[in-house]
């Protein structure tokens, strides 16, 4: 017994002076070691661009919804939210305006509201929690560009993104605004037409 725990010693006193011996070696050239890179996945599964932040006028598509809205979550709504930005975007860009996709969710709770515009899609930009107390809802429905208090709703709004002096939106103002489900799909069924906007116009579209 003595004997095999000295043959043990030995044993394990030569391998590590052997793993010291090679370890040394490689790191001075001597024995190329194993190179194990590690690099962090950052993709998101994004299919969509995201939104330029330089300084321009900017188009946003802003949707208003809620996940205890009965109209909100109707089977079809998250495919004409998906339509219209997909619509939107490359008119949007061939007429030279940053485009940006806003969610908005009227919910208390922010879990849910999340899941909620998770199902319309991806968007740049997300508020959610409090209620009607959002600070989103506040800006688009009560306060600086107000509106019916209905969900869902889409807007699309117009404004000028400064990054150049103090970093702010200006010249913020609403070109159009549908409210409810039947407006929203009878606009974007219609070619997703912004009113006032040169370069704009969906080709075939009534312009109403």
């Amino acid at each position: 017994m003595a004997e095999r725990a000295r043959r043990s010693a030995r044993a394990m006193g030569v391998g590590g002076t052997a793993f010291l011996t090679a370890f040394v070696a490689g790191w001075f050239g001597g024995i190329p070691l194993p190179r194990v890179d590690v690099e962090w996945d950052h993709r998101s599964g994004r299919t969509e661009p995201i939104a330029a932040m330089e300084t321009g006028e900017e188009l946003a598509l802003v949707y208003i919804g809620s996940s205890n809205c009965y109209w909100s979550n109707v089977e079809g709504l998250p495919f004409l939210v998906r339509d219209a930005r997909s619509q939107l975007r490359p008119r949007a860009r061939a007429a030279r305006y940053h485009f940006a996709a806003v969610g908005i969710a009227r919910d208390r709770d922010v879990d849910n509201g999340l899941r909620h515009l998770r199902k319309m899609g991806e968007f740049d930009e997300v508020m959610t929690g409090r209620g009607w107390l959002n600070i989103g809802v506040l800006k688009y429905v009560y306060e600086d560009l107000p509106g019916p208090a209905i969900t869902p709703q889409v807007l699309v709004v117009r404004r000028w993104l400064d990054r150049d002096t103090v970093i702010g939106i200006r010249e913020e103002d609403v070109l159009l605004r549908k409210v409810g489900f039947t407006e929203i799909e009878t606009w974007v069924r219609q070619g997703a037409y912004v009113p006032g906007l040169v370069g704009l116009e969906p080709e075939g579209s009534a312009q109403q």
